[in-house]
């Protein structure tokens, strides 16, 4: 998403961007824990998260339940060559499923066969890509009739 944040901004409009290399589920878990304390979480919030280690299913509940009051949580599944990329793409999935305000973005099914979209390193973004990314998040909030500002 990092690699993503001036497309996001040209595709959603003024967006805020809380992304960092290398950023852990558990650190983002904290992230979102003190950000629902402080009743800065905003209407709608999109989730790229799991590409730099395994998720668990209490780290993905603990997600979605910090996100439960939000109005609109799009997840999307991840890309990344690694063994863990099934496993967390399932997770984020199957546990969406139980969350009416969750939706998944299928950002591994887009991105399928199209090697141009990254680095050599398979995952992250180069800029033809991330406006694709961009795009699709924009063209999937738009058909479910949620508005950005």
């Amino acid at each position: 998403m990092l690699g993503a944040a001036a497309q996001l901004g040209d595709a959603l409009g003024r967006v805020e961007v809380d992304a960092v290399v290398g950023r852990q589920m558990s650190t983002a878990l904290a992230i979102l824990q003190d950000r629902r304390d402080a009743n800065r979480l905003p209407d709608v919030v999109i989730v790229h998260l799991g590409g730099n280690g395994p998720v668990t299913v209490r780290q993905v509940n603990a997600m979605f339940d910090l996100l439960a009051d939000v109005r609109h949580v799009m997840v999307l599944t991840i890309r990344i060559p690694e063994d863990f990329e099934t496993h967390n793409n399932r997770l984020l999935t199957q546990i969406a499923r139980d969350h009416a305000n969750v939706t998944v973005l299928d950002w591994h099914a887009a991105s399928d066969g199209h090697p141009e979209y990254f680095w050599n390193d398979g995952e992250h973004l180069r800029p033809g890509g991330a406006r694709v990314y961009a795009a699709l998040i924009a063209s999937a909030l738009q058909a479910e009739g949620v508005s950005t500002p």
